[in-house]
């Protein structure tokens, strides 16, 4: 039995090849779109001005966003020593590899913005693996930049866009929604899914017995499951199975959700 499956889709930057065959598999290809060349550009405010980020290597260098000396300190990432493969915050990898100033312009406002987290928190393996990755891989994030940038280049010379697109799910740095919103794919899920699904029907606890679980329901109705499969948020999720897994509810209630 599944309890509150929650979908909340947000637009898909980069979406994974497997994101693609959904699409299909519900027969929205044709009711996709994807941003404009415009919606690549990032802008930071500082002292009053809007000051577009840069988007290359060589534009981090240059950029008005940092101070001289910040560029001094990103100029001299690749010859920071690597990581020891521990955990790291993205604060705390932001500032080993390009110091606090560029940390605080790029990594700080991506790590806020598209997670509503704290950076000194954020792990940059789970947020970042594509971040992280440039280190491992090429020692350096800016020979990372530059290695990638010529891999791109060579890709457009040889591979056609529609192919690109096919084989990889989508264009890299591309935003995607659906003509009518990304509601389009929830409720074209949930029609292939209605013989299984039953909406409008709020599950209030969840308690043990010999054979698995049984579910609770706000009119008084239950039903019993083998298994159990809880997609509510956490908060939810620890109300939910209070009774049945204490502890479990307890390591659930603790984890933090930003107010968004």
């Amino acid at each position: 039995m599944c309890l509150g499956v929650e979908w909340v889709p947000y637009v898909c930057i980069c979406p994974a090849p497997e994101t693609f065959r959904l699409i299909r598999e519900l027969g929205l290809t044709d009711q996709l779109v994807s941003s404009g060349a415009s919606a690549k550009k990032r802008y930071l405010v500082k002292h009053g001005r809007l000051i577009a980020l840069p988007r290359s290597p060589l534009g981090m260098l240059s950029t008005r966003a940092l101070s001289l000396s910040g560029r001094l300190r990103l100029l001299s990432e690749p010859f920071q020593p690597t990581g020891d493969g521990t955990h790291e915050s993205v604060a705390t990898f932001g500032r080993r590899r390009v110091g606090a100033e560029a940390t605080s312009m790029r990594l700080d406002p991506r790590g806020s913005g598209g997670y509503a987290g704290d950076v000194e928190r954020i792990s940059i393996a789970a947020a970042f693996p594509r971040v992280a990755a440039l280190e491992r891989e090429h020692g350096s994030l800016l020979r990372g930049m530059v290695a990638q940038g010529k891999k791109r280049r060579a890709e457009r010379r040889n591979v056609q866009s529609a192919d690109r697109q096919e084989s990889s799910g989508g264009q890299r740095g591309v935003l995607y929604s659906f003509r009518h919103g990304l509601g389009e794919l929830t409720t074209a899920l949930g029609e292939s899914l209605s013989r299984c699904i039953q909406t409008d029907r709020s599950a209030q606890s969840v308690a043990r017995s010999d054979d698995g679980y049984v579910v609770s329901f706000v009119d008084g109705s239950s039903v019993a499951a083998r298994a159990l499969l809880v997609a509510t948020p956490a908060p939810r999720a620890a109300t939910l199975l209070g009774g049945a897994l204490p502890d479990l509810a307890g390591h659930l209630e603790a984890i933090p959700y930003a107010p968004i």
